[in-house]
């Protein structure tokens, strides 16, 4: 699902803060995920319809 929802031009951003507490390194995540805290993630859902913070 996450290959689909890529293909079909879904924004993937990582919390770099998230990764950094929880140890995920940026080689374990797919290569199109993008990177940002958390004024990249409000700035980019300002005007969205529909957003997720998981």
């Amino acid at each position: 699902m996450i290959r689909k929802a890529n293909d079909l031009g879904i924004k993937f951003v990582a919390c770099t803060m998230s990764m950094g507490l929880m140890g995920v390194e940026k080689e374990e995540l797919y290569s199109f995920v993008e990177y940002g805290g958390v004024a990249t993630y409000l700035g980019d859902t300002e005007d969205s319809n529909l957003n997720l913070f998981i």
